[in-house]
């Protein structure tokens, strides 16, 4: 399989973008030998891969296992069941447009990260941003097509305004070694939902160089600038 990776502005580390290109050619090959399938179109995808990676540097072996292993069962489960999977695919691939957007929207946030100068109510404010688009771009998406492929494979209703916490608990107790590699102590013993909820309505405050979280009928939570970086290493 011959692969061009589009060149793109260096604003990721270049062994960040290196291992992303090596992974999402692994994989793209994987299914191109033994399912027969033109993957070529699927080049894009690596620029989400890179993300994935940059947010956790240390699961470069798992994520590419995982990623195999997610996608057969979705595709096991398309072929036994194809007449429901149809449209839960098609919902998926209408909303990849919307991924895409967001690798922008986040490198352009990552641009701004690198000014020294910027205050400490703005660092927060843009790495706020980058957990609500990571949740609602990349976790919400990829995460429903599996979750409805569970549901499907395991004969259970489909039901398309599950809530996202339900959503990442199953994807949990899924056997896929990267979901099992997860750091629930990072949450900090407040819900994925319940994050995106702080940041989608700037629910929190700075005070003396920690930022204090209000969620959940104003429970609060106080955390620091390194905490929040963990969060989104999750």
């Amino acid at each position: 399989m011959k692969v061009d990776f589009e060149y793109e502005e260096d604003l990721f580390p270049k062994k960040i973008t290196d291992f992303s290109k090596a992974v999402t050619k692994f994989v793209l090959e994987y299914f191109q030998t033994n399912y027969k399938m033109d993957m070529s179109r699927s080049l894009h995808n690596y620029k989400l891969i890179r993300l994935l990676i940059m947010l956790n540097p240390n699961k470069i072996d798992k994520l590419s296992g995982t990623l195999i292993d997610a996608v057969e069962f979705i595709i096991k489960t398309y072929n036994v069941n194809s007449k429901i999977m149809n449209d839960i695919v098609i919902d998926s691939i209408k909303k990849q447009e919307e991924a895409l957007h967001f690798f922008w929207e986040y490198t352009s946030t990552a641009r701004l990260l690198k000014d020294k100068k910027i205050s400490f109510r703005k660092k927060t404010a843009y790495r706020f941003n980058m957990i609500h688009q990571i949740v609602e771009h990349m976790l919400k998406r990829e995460s429903n097509l599996l979750y409805f492929a569970f549901q499907v494979a395991n004969k259970k209703n489909v039901v398309k305004d599950t809530k996202l916490n339900e959503i990442v608990e199953t994807l949990l107790i899924l056997p896929f070694e990267y979901f099992k590699s997860m750091d629930q102590n990072k949450l900090k013993n407040i819900s994925i939902n319940q994050w995106r909820n702080i940041a989608a309505h700037s629910s929190y405050e700075c005070r003396n160089e920690t930022i204090e979280c209000t969620y959940s009928n104003n429970k609060s939570k106080v955390i620091t600038l390194s905490e929040l970086d963990d969060l989104q290493r999750g």
